[in-house]
């Protein structure tokens, strides 16, 4: 399930709500709803109630997040106005996981970097374009973990049944391994080893 963020005394969260979802930003001494945005996000047959995914993330004066199915939003940090959102899912004709998106998305410079398609999508973290997408298959749970192989900026990325390293600046994948877990649910972020994290 998602967690909330805690940033200069305000809490970030993710509710669902049976046929929608919303972020939320609270008062973190007095839990005061200081201001609300809902999307559409009916759970289905198969997602418990109250079963949120993604937690959002921080960064500067606005908040991103992915949602289950697949919707990207940019929200003002002060007020929860909508910078820009996007249907990725649907735009890019990216296939939803079984349980849907679950990752965080990740910043790193200009770029948001999304578990979402094959092997990750890249958004220009201003104005929601497309800097870079890798395949429509289906992603795992995990978000991205940032790290330098051999000088290059790089995300290791869990994907569906694969582990892989990709340039954050290119999308450029460096290599890929396979990975499997019970069910397909890669969904606990993965460790950097620095003495190992070029080997592959």
């Amino acid at each position: 399930g998602a967690s909330p963020v805690l940033d200069e005394g305000r809490l970030y969260l993710n509710r669902d709500g049976g046929l929608d979802s919303s972020l939320v930003c609270l008062d973190a001494a007095t839990g005061q709803e200081l201001w609300k945005h809902s999307y559409a996000a009916p759970l289905g047959n198969k997602y418990f109630e109250g079963g949120t995914t993604g937690t959002p993330t921080v960064d500067g004066d606005r908040v991103f997040h992915l949602s289950r199915q697949g919707d990207f939003f940019c929200l003002e940090l002060a007020t929860g106005k909508v910078v820009y959102q996007r249907p990725l899912a649907s735009e890019l004709g990216v296939e939803v996981p079984e349980w849907g998106f679950a990752s965080s998305p990740l910043v790193e410079g200009r770029l948001v970097i999304l578990n979402l398609g094959s092997h990750g999508t890249a958004l220009e973290k201003t104005t929601g374009k497309v800097a870079w997408q890798n395949g429509k298959g289906p992603a795992a749970y995990a978000t991205p973990v940032p790290f330098d192989l051999e000088g290059t900026r790089c995300v290791v990325l869990l994907a569906h049944r694969e582990c892989a390293a990709v340039e954050i600046a290119t999308g450029k994948i460096r290599w890929r391994t396979k990975f499997v877990t019970g069910y397909d649910t890669s969904a606990c972020a993965p460790v950097v080893c620095r003495s190992r994290a070029g080997a592959g």
